[in-house]
């Protein structure tokens, strides 16, 4: 496509309707990969529904008629937030596992292994996308550092001082200027509890201090980085 692939258009499509409180548009996915993993990925995308081409009539109205069974859908809480609200929220499935991972009420492993035991059940599919997301191999700070660093620069982004102190805390990046600070959150989700709660504390003198403190996850620098790039624009604006 000329502009964005599919499954970009469908997260697009499901952020805006996070953000608008809109009800769920029906998406039927087509491509003519006949493949488990692309449906797989139509789905994660938040495709309804995954036909492969070539599509006949009654396949498709097969399709149409399931999604006009279907109840209507809320509005899909599952959407990336937007950055620049106050405070940035993860969606409730993302809380709900990072609380988990912090708790150590439940590993990666038996996760995974749940979600194959159910793969057809509602919000797995989520879940999968997100332990693949948060579980990458091998991702540091520093990697998550420059991978960011670089994508300020190529959206014509203020430079950012890095790695300096700020009230007796070492900051990921800083805009002095705006007073905004940017963390990166590279393994903040598998850490124990005594590290989580420092890390809030941290963030709670910093913003009584008149900074504002995002934290940026890499799923967020890997899979949206053109949503990222705008609420960090307009955060510096």
């Amino acid at each position: 496509m000329p502009v964005m692939d599919g499954a970009t258009a469908i997260r697009e499509l499901r952020a805006r309707e996070a953000r608008e409180g809109a009800a769920r548009t029906p998406v039927v996915a087509f491509t003519a990969n006949a493949g488990a993993d692309q449906a797989a990925a139509s789905r994660e995308a938040g495709a309804d529904e995954h036909l492969t081409k070539p599509v006949s009539a009654d396949r498709l109205l097969d399709a149409v008629r399931r999604l006009a069974a279907a109840p209507a859908a809320a509005p899909d809480l599952t959407a990336a937030p937007d950055l620049t609200a106050a405070p940035a929220a993860p969606d409730l499935l993302e809380r709900a596992l990072a609380e988990a991972r912090v708790a150590r009420l439940v590993t990666d492993a038996e996760l995974a292994a749940a979600t194959d035991r159910c793969p057809l059940r509602t919000g797995v599919a989520r879940l999968r996308a997100l332990l693949g997301d948060e579980t990458m191999p091998g991702v540091t700070r520093s990697e998550m550092e420059r991978r960011l660093c670089a994508l300020i620069a190529d959206a014509g982004l203020p430079r950012p001082r890095t790695n300096v102190r700020v009230l007796g805390y070492e900051v990921d990046l800083l805009w002095p200027q705006q007073r905004v600070i940017v963390e990166t959150d590279g393994d903040a989700a598998h850490g124990h509890r005594a590290a989580f709660e420092r890390d809030r504390r941290r963030d709670q003198r910093l913003t009584a201090a008149g900074y504002r403190v995002i934290r940026v996850t890499w799923r967020q620098l890997v899979r949206e980085p053109v949503a990222l790039a705008v609420a960090l624009a307009r955060l510096l604006a």
